[in-house]
């Protein structure tokens, strides 16, 4: 997320998700879902790594 210059709030928009979503998933408290890996990576324009995020 930081290192794609989005902020806890950007990444919520971009994802379509409440901001405190974002917010407990960047955090650690909200194990993401695959689908919630793949609209990070997407939003992150990262979009090619989510397989190998999900796959660890």
């Amino acid at each position: 997320m930081k290192d794609a210059g989005l902020s806890g709030h950007e990444l919520a928009v971009r994802c379509g998700w409440h901001r405190a979503k974002s917010s407990r998933i960047a955090r650690g408290i909200t194990p993401p879902s695959d689908a919630d890996i793949r609209a990070w990576c997407s939003a992150c324009e990262a979009a090619c790594r989510s397989s190998l995020v999900i796959a660890h």
